[in-house]
């Protein structure tokens, strides 16, 4: 197989999707109060579980056990014994640059940065992660999306002809937390996206592209560049339609949250390449304000999506969360750089 076809396909295969057609009203988290949620001990004394955000500085807390090294009390304080959590590399630490919480659920958008202790390489990729939280404020479920081709290629171990990747981002200087409120705003924000989705399986590229402010940024975190403004966007949607025509992407109705100006979906890919099937498993994170999508971040993992391509790829991979595998979608996103 052609590298360039390779990429130009893993460039372009997230851009369509398709939601479920199930209704996405469901309740997510209650509306925070002026009382901390689940600060009062249980009846035992028991910590109440946590909601709001109270629970995304539960998060952050952990986070900063995992960045101080103290692998033990992650385990012991912020890991239910079933969890798969993937801890940083010699060198790094994660930085969280958005934080949503709905209900028991937390979705963020992370730096994960550093200096690697293997080669010396400065790194710094964007990941998402969902985090389901038990009734003793532990992570019983984590799904991540983050792209290995990107890892690889900051850390030294790909061949310059496979392409241009990211460099390494900056780490975000605070996090911000938005809780899911249950309104008329976010029940809109969900209702374009679903537009979006709608205009991507019509191959209606100028459509999709009128869903998005005239200075948008679709920020799909497995490609080299973002693609800025509704001229870039369309044209992105224009090369999908020709290169992936039959792709579908689904989003179950329980895999969508809405949290303030953000709407998040969680889904699959299926579509031919070559007489080849191929799927894998996304996350997309939409900012938008007055009915219009002002920043798309996309989450995809294109080592994998490579693999089902017959790519050769370097034997050393990302390593593997050390805990047993969580239930979580275990099929690989698609991905590579823009040509």
């Amino acid at each position: 197989m052609k590298l360039a076809s390779v990429a130009l396909v893993l460039a372009v295969a997230a851009c369509n999707r398709k939601h479920s057609e199930e209704q996405m009203d469901r309740p997510t988290s209650p509306p925070p109060s002026d009382k901390p949620a689940g600060s009062a001990p249980a009846p035992g004394g028991k910590p109440a579980p946590k909601l709001g955000a109270d629970l995304g500085k539960a998060y952050l807390d952990c986070v900063g056990l995992m960045n101080e090294g103290k692998v033990d009390d992650v385990k012991a304080r912020c890991l239910a014994s079933s969890a798969a959590y993937r801890m940083n590399e010699p060198g790094t630490k994660i930085s969280p640059q958005l934080v949503l919480v709905s209900g028991r659920t937390v979705l963020a958008v992370n730096v994960r940065h550093g200096k690697l202790e293997a080669t010396g390489k400065d790194v710094g990729t964007t990941s998402f992660e969902r985090l389901e939280f038990d009734d003793d404020n532990k992570i019983r479920e984590a799904h991540e999306e983050t792209d290995g081709l990107t890892a690889l290629a900051q850390a030294g171990k790909l061949p310059k002809e496979l392409g241009e990747f990211r460099g390494p981002a900056q780490a975000p200087e605070a996090p911000e937390i938005v809780v899911t409120q249950n309104n008329a705003t976010e029940k809109t924000n969900v209702d374009v996206m679903r537009k979006v989705t709608d205009a991507l399986n019509a191959h209606k590229a100028g459509d999709f592209a009128a869903l998005f402010a005239d200075d948008a940024v679709e920020s799909d975190q497995a490609s080299a560049k973002d693609r800025t403004g509704k001229k870039e966007i369309e044209a992105g949607a224009q090369e999908f339609a020709k290169v992936m025509p039959d792709a579908t992407m689904t989003v179950p109705a329980a895999s969508q949250y809405a949290a303030g100006d953000y709407v998040v979906a969680i889904g699959t890919i299926t579509g031919t390449k070559e007489k080849k099937k191929v799927s894998g498993t996304y996350a997309e994170v939409a900012r938008l304000k007055d009915g219009k999508v002002t920043k798309l971040w996309r989450f995809r993992d294109g080592l994998a999506f490579a693999k089902q391509l017959g790519l050769e790829l370097p034997k050393d991979e990302p390593a593997k969360p050390e805990a047993p595998a969580a239930p979580v979608p275990a099929a690989p996103a698609p991905a590579a750089p823009n040509p």
